[in-house]
């Protein structure tokens, strides 16, 4: 029986949880013991929601080395076999504290150059992968001089039975969403350099031509707050919802009409393949992220990132279009069952843990389901 160590940091969002929640229904309980563990309390918000025993401790003024011995006397009263990090600083903090094989899973290709560096300290020949959930993680990773044998695309496994569960739901009436209203999504969570106050725009410039569009901005950051505010402010009606941290974000985007993803770079983008699976239309820019997942009029909608009529007036005309939604939603929620079946993403994992822990090349038996398909 191998014993796993998930090991979670201040990074830790909703995409985080619900890929170890899918890993930790569907692990087989004769092979593994799992354990989790948090090096910072900003993390628990998410882990709250998987209902189970989370060892927590605080990492003091953002340095590892507070945690370190923590960490180690963990793992060796365990008898830690395999660390599983969720986040840089999680990776690191095992790295320092054990030599342990491990595994770090990273959705966000939007790497800084000391990230890199760190990334390239903490690998090892043997006993070392990084699980991207994208290619366009993959290929940062690569480009930023990490070997492209220890880097492993695995795509987000999403759970159609919530998805089908929580369309059945009286959800949108608890969110006071009429059934004539037309309801956009963006990510989660809101920064200031994610597209999400272009996304505001484009619904309150929609609503004021044909009424009856309401924008969902979920999770409660400072950008969040600010478009509230916005919001709150104008003379016209309102066209926020704002949940809180009340809604997970999975739930949100199932009962949503469109997605609106228009960051000015690459994002992370497992609430893309949420929408995908939800039938949930993706409006967005073709950043290499988005595009690599989404294509413009075959299972979404997509313009350039420059456009001359700006953002918010591209995303104002291809919501309004309703035709031209109907068939990207057919399309994409077939894909979505090719590419990001659970069950899927649980075997995959299986795999890599079994390849890491007998040292071989990571991605030993492991497709890239986007290509398989």
């Amino acid at each position: 029986m191998t014993r796993v160590c998930h090991l979670f940091d201040g990074s830790t969002g909703w995409a985080q949880r619900v890929a170890v929640a899918g890993l930790l229904d569907r692990l087989p309980a004769e092979q593994f013991v799992n354990r989790l563990v948090a090096i910072d309390p900003a993390a628990l918000p998410q882990l709250r929601r998987l209902h189970r025993p989370v060892e927590t401790y605080h990492i003091l003024g953002g340095i590892n080395a507070t945690v370190t011995p923590l960490v180690n006397r963990f793992l060796a009263r365990e008898r830690i076999e395999l660390v599983h990090a969720w986040g840089l600083p999680a990776a690191l903090s095992a790295h320092a504290a054990s030599d342990v094989p491990q595994v770090i899973e990273l959705f966000d290709p939007r790497f800084a150059r000391s990230d890199f560096k760190l990334i390239r300290t903490l690998a090892r020949p043997r006993g070392f992968a990084v699980a991207c959930s994208t290619a366009t993680v993959r290929r940062r990773l690569i480009e930023g001089g990490v070997a492209p044998d220890l880097c492993v695309v695995l795509r987000p496994g999403v759970d159609f039975a919530l998805i089908n569960r929580v369309k059945d739901s009286p959800l949108r009436e608890k969110l006071g969403i009429r059934r004539d209203k037309f309801v956009v999504i963006v990510p989660e969570p809101a920064t200031g350099d994610g597209g999400h106050l272009e996304g505001y725009w484009a619904v309150e410039l929609l609503n004021n031509a044909i009424g009856k569009v309401r924008i969902i901005v979920p999770g409660n950051s400072r950008e969040q707050r600010r478009i509230r505010r916005l919001d709150a402010s104008g003379l016209d009606s309102r066209v926020v919802i704002s949940p809180g941290r009340q809604v997970p974000f999975e739930e949100l985007v199932t009962v949503s009409d469109a997605l609106v993803v228009i960051p000015g770079g690459d994002i992370p983008t497992t609430c893309i393949a949420w929408a995908m699976a939800a039938g949930v239309v993706v409006v967005g820019t073709a950043v290499y992220a988005v595009a690599e997942l989404i294509a413009d009029r075959v299972n979404g909608l997509l313009f350039k990132p420059r456009s001359d009529e700006g953002p918010a007036v591209a995303v104002a005309r291809l919501l309004r279009d309703r035709a031209s939604q109907v068939r990207p939603k057919e399309v994409a929620r077939g894909q979505a069952y090719e590419i990001f079946s659970m069950r899927r993403y649980v075997d995959q994992h299986l795999r890599l843990y079994q390849n890491v822990l007998n040292g071989l090349n990571p991605s030993d038996g492991i497709i890239d389901s986007a290509i398989a398909t």
